[in-house]
């Protein structure tokens, strides 16, 4: 089952109540719940242990607030669709409502280990999404943390995870930092875009930070950002801190002139502007086509149609027949208007031409003072509290589904569970979602295929084109390059065959006659020579003559092919 297997692997862990009694390293992962808003107590260890949720074993330890904002939101621990054997994961069982959900780990973890810091949980739509978050908060180590008291501005180290709402999707990455100096908070947003996966198969969401204050965020195991604490512009605001800032007391003059530019006051309108020029006329030049009727409507009555048996006028009103196109207007009908053409005298609205502003003061910037809240801090990472517990605090529109969490120091224990684990359930989520597409296509046709030759036709069409665009969502490499090969390949022999037409200088059916007469030639040699041999007498002395003779006919056969190979590069190629 899945705990034997994930007990066979590298990650291992504590569990929610810590390391068992003679428990090894890699055995016992916790089992739990996540699928809340705030997800959970999980344990973590000592460096290189990392704390492992898969909710095997339900939701036990995981707390659900009792804040009025999370009313109705219900959390359900399933394993419907899994893809692997036991698997299990939590998910959002009511649409629309605000979740929030915690789990306090028996010991902090410190993100600014010697062993780095990992962050690392599965995320997926099991209907699709609309609206929906599906990040996860690691809460602040904090002895007098509630969970059943958990809200939206509860205090979290980091904020990590996808975000989607309509075509905005992106995955969060915030760090928490107090500032010494002036001890605010404030919230480090990544700047780079991660954008969040939003179809129904199960992803995986990895985040990674380093002891030199670097991290990367993974997708399914795949880099798509790195960056560093101390590199100034990756994060909002920054780490980095600005010697300098604007004076926030500093406004700009109210008779500051920051226009560079002004219209002419010494320009006049030309006497010849004339803007109430239309923008198009009437082509002068056009003449009413020959054939053009005036008098004559563009629709007239149906004179086929007639009034209907049920019709009466006193309820229905006086009976018209519906209108049709009037066949009389072959070339049109009713007032002939000339098309219009763009007006050469059209200048438009006129005004005056831009010239420097004599005023111009330039640019304003407010003045600088120096930042009140400055402080050095080669090391931010170490300014990151220790992550005393996992919450989930979203708003879920949709159904969102969690797995697998990973809390901890150990980066490769949570890389091999990436790309062992996690790999195979994706290979076998999205090879059964091409099953069960395949099947239904193949039946939806088969319901058509009695249908007569255009219903057997359309379902050996389908069936091909399902072929095709299946093949290629497996393997979009190898089924372009076959489908490249197909078509390309008889386009190449279509090439190679009128060019070599062309090196000889016929036409097709001169090239055919030529070989027709070759093998006749051919022929009649091979009869000639038969009957010579015929007519040799068998003694000795004549064996030398008719030896002689033979040589002569097939230096006359070989004089034959010479002459006809000649013919073929001299005869023009018929036009």
């Amino acid at each position: 089952d899945k705990e034997q297997r994930q007990a066979a692997q590298r990650a291992p862990s504590r569990g929610c109540c810590g390391r068992r009694s003679g428990e090894r390293r890699g055995e016992g992962r916790m089992r739990g719940a996540v699928a809340a808003v705030a997800l959970a107590a999980l344990a973590a260890g000592a460096a290189g242990e990392n704390v492992v949720e898969t909710f095997s074993q339900g939701m036990d330890g995981w707390v659900a607030s009792k804040d009025a904002k999370y009313e109705g939101g219900k959390w359900k621990v399933t394993s419907e669709g899994a893809a692997l054997e036991g698997d299990a994961a939590i998910r959002t069982d009511v649409r629309h409502k605000f979740y929030g959900l915690t789990k306090v780990l028996d010991e902090p973890v410190k993100v600014d280990s010697a062993d780095g810091f990992v962050m690392q949980y599965e995320v997926r739509y099991p209907a699709g999404v609309t609206c929906s978050g599906a990040y996860v908060k690691l809460l602040e180590a904090d002895s007098s943390l509630k969970p059943e008291a958990l809200k939206e501005s509860t205090p979290y180290s980091i904020m990590f995870g996808p975000d989607v709402c309509g075509s905005n999707h992106k995955v969060h990455l915030i760090f928490r930092q107090q500032n010494p100096v002036t001890q605010e908070w404030e919230e480090k947003h990544m700047t780079k875009a991660v954008k969040a996966i939003k179809d129904s198969f199960s992803h995986l969401y990895t985040l990674e930070v380093k002891p030199d204050n670097t991290f990367r965020v993974l997708v399914d195991n795949k880099e798509e950002a790195r960056g560093s604490l101390t590199t100034e512009g990756d994060f909002a605001p920054s780490f980095v801190q600005a010697k300098e800032i604007d004076d926030p007391e500093d406004k700009k003059p109210a008779d500051w002139v920051d226009k560079q530019k002004i219209p002419d006051p010494e320009a006049t309108k030309p006497d010849d502007w004339d803007e109430d020029a239309p923008k198009e006329i009437p082509n002068p030049s056009a003449t009413k086509p020959s054939g053009w009727l005036d008098d004559e409507p563009a629709e007239i009555g149906d004179p086929e149609a007639t009034q209907p048996e049920d019709w009466d006028e006193e309820d229905d009103g006086k009976w018209e027949p519906p209108l049709i196109k009037n066949p009389a207007c072959t070339v049109g009908c009713g007032e002939w208007k000339a098309p219009l053409i763009k007006n050469p005298a059209y200048k438009g609205k006129w005004s005056a031409p831009l010239v420097a502003n004599p005023e111009y003061k330039g640019e304003w910037k407010p003045r600088r003072i120096a930042n009140p809240g400055y402080f050095d801090e080669p090391n931010p990472v170490g300014t990151i509290r220790p992550v005393g517990a996992v919450a989930i605090e979203i708003l879920a529109n949709d159904i969102v589904q969690f797995d697998s969490i990973m809390i901890g120091n150990d980066l490769a224990a949570a890389k091999e569970h990436a790309s062992g684990e996690f790999a195979t359930k994706s290979v076998k989520e999205r090879s059964s979602d091409l099953d069960k597409r395949k099947q239904g296509s193949h039946e939806r046709r088969l319901r058509s295929y009695e249908d007569g030759l255009i219903g057997a036709a359309s379902f050996y069409l389908g069936e091909l084109g399902d072929l095709i665009g299946f093949s290629y969502e497996q393997d979009p490499v190898v089924t372009g390059l076959v489908l490249v090969g197909i078509v390309v390949i008889p386009l190449l022999l279509t090439y190679w065959y009128y060019s070599r037409s062309e090196e000889t200088g016929i036409s097709d059916e001169e090239f055919a006659a030529l070989k027709k007469a070759e093998k006749d030639g051919a022929k009649d040699a091979a009869k000639h020579k038969k009957d010579d041999d015929d007519a040799v007498p068998k003694e000795a002395a004549d064996e030398g003559e008719g030896d002689d003779e033979d040589d002569e006919d097939e230096d006359e056969d070989e004089d034959e092919d010479e002459a006809a190979e000649g013919v073929r590069r001299r005869i023009p190629k018929a036009n």
